[in-house]
Parts: structure tokens; C-alpha cells; sequence
């Protein structure tokens, strides 16, 4: 099957992931503060855009959302197995490299950059770098057993702090969990990219969100690029929207824009997208895939089944018009390209300013 290129020239659009471990280990002696011995490992970013393909986003995209969800879920487990939150007493203790607060009940008042919406966490974890004090990852939540629990859970951390070797040298990044009329959903936000070597994404935000009603999983995402070389306008902007069946193989529906600053206007986010200067509508869209479509394949191909119509391939492939739905929700609120330049204006930082490391 022939590829669509993105207007006709190679394009990297560099998105990330974090794989995000935490291992507890605890004495067998009463637990005292400093007795709660945690060794932490967090996996390096890996860029996840290396190909031109204009639908790498939707492969790569999915990863990063199952990659951070298991990640955080990771992080509350080991939390939980630890029995730091069975505690009534908050706790200071090392590890490695690395200060730790644990702070059960302590019910503090946090605002996601992903909701614009103020919401009081139970539980916080914090760490620092034991050499200098600098805060490097932050933890709220309500439930160690379930990131969507209560008022769910709120994740930020300081990448080049775990990999010395990235770009971004005070990017950030954040995850919030949470519920929303009953279905699962998260929304990830980062900025001062890129934070690999080649990479285009200066800052950016997505959102993904179960939806129980029709047993789907509903993926939008707006990046501001670093450069202005693909529509040769002041900035540019590339919007992805995609509805997954929540069931494997995963039929997928998706569709994208690709627009500069001059050329921002309702019809970048109208149904079948835009694509730069050119007149019309994206007509690369729409892209359509499923896990069973070029498995093994190791290029572009992988999971690609048709794209560039407005016919659905099957039956099973969520409908164009819900797609196009989806797509235009991005014209304001999260992610929306008014979200993406606060967060090239006012880059994402940690939220607890009132907690100082340890003083050991």
C-alpha cells in the first residue's frame, strides 16, 4: 500500500513517552522514618516520530498514553506494596541519588495545568536530587490502589534530571488522571521542547478518554512545533484526532492538520482538517488502522490500512463524522491551540511550592 507523505518533504514530529518504574523494598524491622528503603529507576525518554509518514502520531500517540497509564499505575503499586500509606506519619528518608517525601492525609489543593481546575489530593510523594536539592518529581493523589480513584492522581517530573543526555534542559512534563462522567481519562502536557536530539515539538498537550457509551477510546492531541519550516509561516501547529475501538484489533479512525500562524482559522479544525497553504481540505485524511493490519512490519506500514478517503474500510471503524466531532473540541479548552501557547509562554513547572527538601 502506497504512503501519503507529509506535503511532500520529511517530516519528524517528535513526540516522547517516560517509562517510569519504582521498586520498594522495605526492612523487616518496625518501620521507622529513614528505615523505608526504596530504590527507584526511571527509564529514559525515548523519541517515538523517526518516520515521515503523516499517521506516525497516531501510532505513536497510543503508545505514549498505555506507556505513561502503566507507568503512573507502576509508581502507586510500588507506593502501596511499600506500606508508606498505611502510615499516619509523614516520612523523610534517601534513596540513591535522591531525597523523598512521603506524606499521607495531606490533603493539598493542586491545580493540573491539563483541567485549569483546582482539586484537593490526599496523598503527595515527592523527590530531590540529594546533591543540590532540586525537585525532580512530584506525586499526588487519593487511592495508591487506583489512578482514577477519587480525585485521581496528578504526576509532573523534570525529565533531563533522570537522562542527562536530553535536549530540553528545563522541560517539564505532567499527566493528570482522573474520571470524567464515569469514564477513565488523562490528559499530558509538556513544554520548552524538544527534549530529543531532531525533535520539533515545543510544547504541546493531549488528551485521552474512555468512552463507556460506545466502547471506544478517544485521542486528541495539539502540538506547537519548534520550527516554522513545514508551512513556512511564523509558528506552526499540527492537531491529531482518533477514535479507537476498545477491543482488540483496535479499529482506528483518525484524522490531522498541519497549519501556521497566518493560516489559523475555524477551518483547521473543521471536518477532513488542513493541510499548510494549500486550498481545501486535508485530503490525506482519513487514516484508518487496526493491530491486525502489517504486524511485523518495522516501518510506516505497521498497523496501516488505507488512508486519504472518506470511505470507511469497514464496518467496524468508528464513523468519520464522530472523528470530525472530536476534532473540532480542539478549537478551545484542553488541548487547544490557546492551552499549547500558554505553555510556550509559561512553561509547565512543579505545583507545591511550600514543601523544601529534607535538611539531611
Amino acid at each position: 500500500m502506497k504512503k501519503k507523505y507529509l506535503y511532500s518533504s520529511a517530516v519528524i514530529l517528535a513526540f516522547f513517552l517516560v517509562s517510569l518504574s519504582i521498586f520498594v523494598h522495605r526492612d523487616r524491622r518496625p518501620m521507622q522514618t529513614g528505615q523505608l528503603q526504596l530504590q527507584i529507576e526511571l527509564g529514559q525518554i525515548m523519541p517515538l516520530m523517526a518516520a515521515a509518514n503523516a499517521w506516525e502520531g497516531v501510532r505513536a500517540t497510543a503508545k505514549l498514553v498505555k506507556d505513561v497509564s502503566d507507568a503512573i499505575d507502576a509508581l502507586l503499586v510500588s507506593l502501596e506494596s511499600s506500606g508508606a500509606f498505611r502510615q499516619t506519619q509523614r516520612l523523610t528518608l534517601t534513596s540513591g541519588n535522591y531525597k523523598l517525601l512521603i506524606e499521607p492525609s495531606a490533603n493539598i489543593s493542586i491545580t493540573p495545568t491539563g483541567t485549569g481546575t483546582a482539586t484537593t489530593y490526599t496523598n503527595k510523594f515527592v523527590m530531590w536530587q540529594k546533591s543540590d536539592d532540586v525537585k525532580v518529581l512530584e506525586l499526588f493523589f487519593d487511592s495508591s490502589t487506583d489512578r482514577t480513584s477519587g480525585n485521581g492522581a496528578l504526576a509532573i517530573w523534570w525529565p533531563r534530571k533522570f537522562d542527562s543526555s536530553l535536549q530540553a534542559s528545563s522541560g517539564k512534563f505532567e499527566c493528570v488522571t482522573r474520571l470524567v462522567s464515569g469514564n477513565k481519562a488523562m490528559t499530558c502536557s509538556w513544554s520548552e521542547g524538544p527534549f530529543v536530539s531532531g525533535g520539533v515539538t515545543k510544547s504541546g498537550q493531549l488528551e485521552a478518554a474512555e468512552q463507556s457509551s460506545d466502547s471506544t477510546i478517544r485521542v486528541k492531541s495539539y502540538v506547537r512545533l519548534n520550527q516554522s519550516s513545514f508551512c513556512s509561516d511564523t509558528t506552526d501547529y499540527y492537531a491529531l484526532a482518533f477514535i479507537s475501538k476498545n477491543a482488540s484489533p483496535y479499529y482506528t479512525t483518525a484524522e490531522f492538520s498541519l497549519a501556521g500562524t497566518s493560516q489559523l482559522s475555524a477551518t483547521v479544525l473543521a471536518s477532513r482538517g488542513y493541510l499548510c497553504s494549500l486550498a481545501g481540505t486535508n485530503t490525506l485524511n482519513y487514516g484508518f488502522f487496526n493491530t491486525a493490519a502489517n504486524p511485523n512490519a518495522t516501518d510506516s506500514s505497521k498497523y496501516f490500512v488505507l488512508d486519504a478517503s472518506t470511505t470507511l474500510p469497514g464496518a467496524d471503524y468508528p464513523a468519520t463524522a464522530s472523528v470530525d466531532a472530536l476534532f473540532a473540541t480542539m478549537s478551545s479548552g484542553y488541548p487547544s491551540k490557546g492551552t499549547v501557547d500558554s505553555l510556550a509562554s509559561t512553561p509547565l513547572d512543579f505545583k507545591d511550592s511550600s514543601t523544601a527538601a529534607p535538611g539531611f
